[in-house]
């Protein structure tokens, strides 16, 4: 409401229009009473982790446990500060910054506050899921952790300097950006290597007493996902525009929209519907499911995303950098591109993936109502309450041989 209001200039004077209004900035363009109040929220958000962590990570410091798993814990929560105070690199400009000083800060929002510290909390809190769960050691899953957080944050900040390419930016620093930022592609690849041990849910399940696992399936197919498009999102298609020529040509273009789809998509989107799957999993452990509707809407979800970015998106950019390389970026932005015959139908390709993920999300959306129903008519009895992962019953009961929790 307030950035409508901005653009059709309802504030009496700019200072108005700058705090309840818009900054008029891209990624970060809310005003900046807003933006405090975001600010605010994500502090208690963090009291909120911080409560429900602190007492499981006392816990973990007692004689004969684990001190992977209170590694892990630790990380979980540094992960959480690091997202509930990053964002405050958002107040350190004014509206008579700068310009270059503003983009330097504005992108340790988006690149460093969205992909960093948010690849750093996702990775640890997938760690610790499979940890708990009996899938992976936990002294192992520390150590990976530890290392991928390294990786991403020392690569990360000067990492970000591709961002900062057509602001002034000396000709070092320009050099030191595309430097790394072609080393971002490693901790992600890194992440990618984690797939495989997602398969240990296929092991772990075919040993006898173990079948309760299987009732985790669709869960470790998300965090698949999740590596996947870590790959393909983040890496690859992050990577191909990260370099100063490329991005000289490609920013802002559809390249851009295909890597910024496939991130957002596998590291937010998948993770988010899998931790949503995690809870509603362990709030009744003797719940039937239909594993069948789900897997088949997860995997109708993902393919629509692949078929919106290859058979739209991603040709569109290609065609989009090969006229801004040929001729001049103005035309490789203009509406006679746009509006070309070849683009429109590019555009048009993406329905298919839109259906597609659309199906998909209409299956796991009535796996979920079918799954109320049932309660709700009591043809599912809520049986024994899922245990916390925090309170590591998970873990126990994979101990349990032949028991199932």
């Amino acid at each position: 409401a307030g950035n409508v209001a901005a653009v059709q200039q309802a504030f009496y004077s700019l200072r108005m229009s700058q705090w309840f209004g818009t900054q008029g900035y891209e990624y970060i363009d809310l005003g900046r009473f807003w933006q405090a109040f975001l600010m605010v929220g994500l502090a208690l958000w963090l009291a909120l982790v911080l409560n429900a962590a602190w007492p499981a990570l006392l816990g973990l410091r007692g004689p004969g446990r684990e001190r992977g798993e209170w590694h892990l814990v630790v990380m979980v929560l540094g992960a959480a500060v690091l997202i509930a105070l990053g964002y405050s690199a958002g107040f350190m400009y004014g509206p008579r910054s700068n310009l270059a000083v503003m983009d330097y800060w504005r992108f340790w929002i988006v690149h460093m506050w969205v992909e960093g510290m948010f690849e750093v909390f996702i990775t640890v809190v997938v760690a610790y899921v499979f940890v708990r769960l009996g899938l992976l050691d936990s002294q192992s899953a520390a150590s990976t952790s530890l290392f991928t957080t390294f990786v991403f944050l020392f690569g990360g900040i000067p990492g970000m300097y591709h961002h900062n390419y057509f602001s002034g930016t000396p000709t070092m620093i320009v050099a030191v950006g595309a430097c790394f930022s072609a080393l971002e592609v490693v901790p992600l690849a890194l992440m990618g290597f984690e797939a495989s041990e997602y398969a240990a849910i296929e092991e772990a399940a075919a040993r006898p007493g173990s079948r309760w696992l299987l009732k985790y399936r669709p869960i470790v197919d998300c965090f698949r996902y999740v590596a996947f498009w870590n790959l393909v999102g983040a890496g690859f298609l992050g990577f191909l525009i990260n370099p100063p020529i490329s991005l000289y040509y490609m920013q802002g273009g559809y390249l851009t929209l295909s890597h910024s789809h496939g991130a957002l998509w596998g590291v937010y989107g998948v993770l988010a519907i899998g931790l949503c799957l995690l809870v509603l999993r362990l709030s009744d452990l003797r719940a039937a499911w239909n594993t069948a509707v789900l897997s088949w809407g997860l995997r109708l979800m993902n393919l629509g995303m692949f078929l919106q970015i290859f058979l739209s998106l991603f040709p569109i950019g290609l065609y989009q950098a090969w006229v801004a390389a040929a001729h001049d970026c103005w035309r490789a932005r203009s509406g006679d591109l746009h509006g070309s015959a070849a683009v429109q139908r590019l555009k048009l390709g993406r329905a298919a993936g839109d259906g597609t993920l659309a199906l998909g999300m209409l299956m796991v959306l009535f796996f979920v109502a079918e799954l109320a129903v049932r309660q709700l008519l009591g043809r599912e009895g809520l049986g024994r309450a899922g245990p916390g992962l925090l309170e590591g019953q998970v873990a126990h009961a994979c101990r349990q041989a032949g028991r199932p929790p």
